[in-house]
């Protein structure tokens, strides 16, 4: 900006005249006076430099941490992710045919037995057939000749709830 410009010239005199005409407006400085110090006292404000330096620090810490926790608490997940366990389909059995000479055997089942988790309350979940074989029943205790089949309820976690043996009658 070149002052000899005359468009910064005629700026500057313009804004000279709005001061001059801003300066008859005002009130004088000694009414100015009076008048914040009569404010002052009326609301009981002290001035800026009399507040002792340690004060500004001593609430700033609380104020940036409760601000801190309000941004938490906002940001905190408030919907606990679950995975649900599907148990994979059962493929199809192959037909298999029985001659008409073999007994029909009728299925009984114990009582289910809980385990682990049945104390929770149980919102969905899959009953499943399984097939131990003897080596595998052994390790829990329970002798047997053959592959025992046994239910498993299984709760919406994957989890074994309870369990029953099945055994097979003419």
């Amino acid at each position: 900006m070149n002052p000899q410009d005359p468009v910064v010239r005629a700026l500057k005199a313009a804004l000279e005249i709005i001061v001059e005409e801003d300066r008859n407006l005002s009130a004088p400085p000694h009414v100015e006076k009076a008048l914040l110090e009569a404010f002052r006292s009326e609301a009981g404000v002290t001035r800026r430099g009399s507040r002792p330096r340690w004060l500004m620090p001593a609430f700033a810490v609380p104020v940036a941490m409760a601000a801190a926790l309000a941004v938490a608490v906002l940001l905190w997940p408030t919907q606990i992710e679950t995975i649900a366990y599907h148990p994979p389909a059962p493929t199809a059995p192959e037909l298999k045919f029985a001659p008409a000479a073999k007994p029909v055997l009728r299925e009984l089942a114990s009582d289910f037995v809980p385990v682990g988790l049945s104390h929770l309350p149980l919102e969905g979940g899959s009953i499943v057939r399984v097939r131990f074989s003897p080596e595998t029943i052994r390790t829990y205790g329970v002798s047997a000749d053959g592959p025992v089949d046994a239910d498993l309820i299984v709760g919406q976690e994957g989890r074994v709830r309870a369990f029953r043996f099945i055994s097979y009658v003419q």
